[in-house]
C-alpha cells in the first residue's frame, strides 16, 4: 500500500506548482493504490481513459519531479484506470495537422460576447458531467493540439454555454492574441443571410473562416437548412485544415441530428462528450456555490429543499435561487425554510411530479386512436396501426429519458433505425399538420392522467 501522508505530499508540492482549476480537474480524481519501493513504480487510478491520455500527456511529468522531491529518487508511474466507472466513447482524430501559419494580433471576439462570469472556477462538476468538462479544460489547455472538433450534447440548463464561455474565457486570457468566435447557429443563420442579401458573402466568410477558435452553440438549428449545413461545412474545413478548434453543442448526439452525413462524420471524427442529469450531491453543490458567490448563507436543509425542486435544469434551479434571494432581500427577511417555502410556493417540486412511463404513452395512444394493445408491438405494417406506433415512439422519445434500442425493444423488438424514423416522421408532420399537432398534445393529456 502507498504511504498516505507521501501522496497527500506530493499533492500539496503539486498545487504550489499548477492552477486551481487544472489541480481540481487532473489532480484531484486521482487515487493512489500501491508503491513499490523495491522497484520504484507508484500505481495510481484514475476514472476514466481520457483522463488517463491527458494526465500521461500533460502532467505525468509534474507528478514525477513532485515526487523525486521528497523521496530523492527516480520514480516510475502506472496509470490504470477504474473498473467501477463506465469509460465514456472517445472517438479522436489520428492525423498530424498543419502548423499554426500565423498569429491574429487583434484581441476580437466575433459573434456573441463572452460573458466573463462564467469560468471554469465556478463550474460545479459531478460524475454527471466530469468528462466533457475535462475535455473542454483540455481543450482550454491546448486548442486544437489534444481533440479537435469537440461535440458536446445534453438536455437544456445543464452547462453546455457555460463551458464554451468557460474556454473562450480561459484562452483570450492565456493568449490575448487567439481570435475568438463565439456564436448560436441560428446567429450564424441570420448573418449569412444577411451577408448574402447585402452582397456581401465573402466579408462573412473572412469574418469566421479566420479564426483561431470557433464555438457553435445550439448546433441542432442546422436541421432542415441545407443552405446553412452547407455554408457551415466548408466553414469547417477551411478551418480544421488549417489546425483551428472547433466547438459544438447540441441537445443530441451527432447521429441522431437531422443534418447532411458529410456534416455528421465531421463531428464524429473527432471527441464527443455528454453532459447527463445532476445527481442530488452536484444540485446542492451548485447552490451552495451560488450562494458563496452572492455572500449569503443557505443550510443544508434548504439546499436540499431547493435541490428537490427540479431534477435536470440547472439554469432553472438558478432561477429559484435567484427568486429566493430577491425575496429575502425586498422583504428584508432571513432567509430560512419556511421563507423559501412562501417564495417558491407556486412550484412543484420535481420530485412530487409524476413522470409519464412509455406504458402510459402507449396505452394513451391506444385509447386515442381505439385500437388494441397488441397493436403498439405487432409487426404488421398496416393502417392505422402502423401510424399509431409512429405517434407512441415520437411521445416516448419526447416525454421520456428512454434510449433509442430501449425504445425500439418496448415495441415489439424494433432496430433504433425504426424509431428514428418514426420520430423523423412525425417531426416532419406537425410542422404543417395542425391537426396532429393537437392531436398529440390531447394524447400528452391523456397519458398524464393514466
Amino acid at each position: 500500500m502507498i504511504n498516505v501522508s507521501l501522496w497527500n505530499t506530493v499533492l500539496e508540492i503539486i498545487k504550489t506548482k499548477t492552477t486551481k482549476q487544472a489541480y481540481d480537474t487532473w489532480f484531484s480524481i486521482i487515487k493512489p493504490l500501491t508503491y513499490d519501493s523495491s522497484t520504484s513504480v507508484l500505481t495510481i487510478e484514475v476514472p476514466n481513459k481520457f483522463s488517463k491520455d491527458w494526465i500521461e500527456k500533460s502532467h505525468k511529468a509534474l507528478i514525477l519531479e513532485s515526487i523525486k522531491m521528497i523521496e530523492n529518487k527516480d520514480v516510475a508511474i502506472n496509470i490504470v484506470v477504474s473498473e467501477t466507472k463506465q469509460e465514456p466513447v472517445l472517438l479522436e482524430t489520428g492525423n498530424t495537422l498543419p502548423a499554426r501559419e500565423k498569429k491574429f494580433t487583434a484581441s476580437t471576439i466575433n459573434g456573441l460576447p463572452l460573458d466573463p462570469k462564467l469560468i471554469f472556477d465556478n463550474f460545479i462538476v459531478g460524475d454527471s458531467n466530469r468528462f466533457a468538462h475535462g475535455a473542454c479544460v483540455a481543450v482550454s489547455e491546448a486548442p486544437a493540439k489534444s481533440y479537435n472538433p469537440v461535440f458536446i450534447y445534453g438536455g437544456v440548463g445543464l452547462g453546455k454555454t457555460h463551458l464554451l464561455h468557460a474556454i473562450g474565457n480561459a484562452i483570450r486570457n492565456s493568449d490575448p492574441s487567439l481570435k475568438i468566435a463565439y456564436l448560436t447557429s441560428e446567429q450564424f443563420l441570420n448573418e449569412m443571410v444577411a451577408a448574402i442579401t447585402s452582397g456581401k458573402i465573402n466579408d462573412f466568410r473572412n469574418k469566421f473562416r479566420y479564426v483561431d477558435l470557433l464555438m457553435i452553440d445550439d448546433i441542432q438549428f442546422l436541421q432542415g437548412k441545407e443552405a446553412m449545413q452547407e455554408e457551415f461545412f466548408h466553414t469547417f474545413n477551411v478551418l480544421y485544415s488549417a489546425n483551428r478548434q472547433i466547438l459544438a453543442t447540441s441537445d443530441s448526439k451527432p447521429q441522431e441530428l437531422k443534418i447532411e452525413e458529410r456534416l455528421k462524420s465531421r463531428f464524429e471524427m473527432g471527441l464527443i462528450a455528454d453532459i447527463g442529469s445532476p445527481s442530488i450531491e452536484l444540485r446542492v453543490a451548485i447552490l451552495k456555490k451560488k450562494a458563496e458567490i452572492e455572500k449569503v448563507y443557505l443550510s443544508d436543509e434548504i439546499c436540499l429543499y431547493i435541490s428537490n425542486m427540479e431534477q435536470h435544469d440547472i439554469r432553472k434551479l438558478g432561477g429559484y435561487f435567484t427568486k429566493v434571494i430577491a425575496f429575502s432581500s425586498i422583504t428584508k427577511a432571513k432567509i430560512t425554510l419556511d421563507l423559501v417555502k412562501e417564495c417558491l410556493k407556486d412550484v412543484t417540486p420535481a420530485a412530487l411530479e409524476r413522470k409519464i412511463t412509455i406504458e402510459d404513452i402507449k396505452e394513451a395512444v391506444v385509447k386515442y386512436y381505439k385500437l388494441k394493445p397488441s397493436d403498439m408491438v405487432t409487426k404488421k405494417r398496416t393502417q392505422p396501426a402502423a401510424f399509431a406506433r409512429q405517434v407512441a415512439m415520437y411521445l416516448t422519445r419526447e416525454l421520456t429519458d428512454m434510449s433509442l434500442p430501449e425504445i425500439g425493444q418496448n415495441f415489439g423488438g424494433r432496430d433504433h433505425s425504426t424509431v428514428i424514423h418514426a420520430y423523423d416522421t412525425i417531426a416532419a408532420k406537425i410542422q404543417t399538420d395542425l391537426v396532429l399537432s393537437q392531436e398529440l398534445k390531447e394524447i400528452q393529456e391523456l397519458a398524464k392522467q393514466i
